[in-house]
């Protein structure tokens, strides 16, 4: 298990079996689904259920899902890390918020503290977001952190293709 990290208004709650109605809650949204081209939204908790294993599961290869709460004490979204290469010390993160809580500065806090870690404890030399491109605020928010187009991917998703950018934080 990865070691749970603090902000100002956030905690980084380490993902597990006690989150699957908030998984499901928040995967079954369409608002939160509406630029994920790589899964059917949730129809069911067994969904949820999945999808935590694979994070508790996974984690010695570097996979891992945090739920954010705020300092309220509520779950408002996930934040993590995902597909690391050690050959090229690369990994991947994803974030989402639910739409309640946009526009307040929760997503730029936690991904300061995730790339902050990753950088430190990781030894990570890359950094990469893959999104859609009309999905504007994301985009925002990775290149204040300095994230550069890097390259793109398609997604296929319902027999149709949709086109990504990867965006990259590079640390050499």
């Amino acid at each position: 298990m990865y070691k749970e990290l603090k902000t100002k208004r956030l905690t980084f709650k380490n993902i597990n079996h006690d989150d699957i109605d908030f998984i499901y809650n928040q995967f079954s949204n369409d608002f939160i689904n509406q630029y994920l081209f790589d899964a059917e939204p949730l129809t069911s908790k067994e969904g949820a259920k999945e999808i935590i294993d694979f994070y508790l599961h996974t984690a010695i290869h570097k996979n891992h899902r945090y739920i954010l709460i705020n300092e309220h004490q509520e779950k408002i979204g996930t934040i993590g890390f995902h597909s690391y290469d050690d050959a090229n010390q690369t990994i991947g993160i994803g974030y989402d918020l639910l739409p309640a809580y946009q526009h307040q500065g929760y997503m730029t806090e936690a991904l300061k503290e995730l790339l902050d870690y990753l950088s430190k404890d990781f030894h990570i030399k890359h950094i990469q977001a893959t999104i859609y491109p009309e999905n504007h605020a994301s985009i925002q928010l990775v290149k204040r952190f300095g994230f550069k187009p890097f390259g793109v991917k398609t997604e296929w998703f319902r027999e149709k293709p949709y086109e990504h950018v990867i965006y990259q934080l590079s640390f050499t």
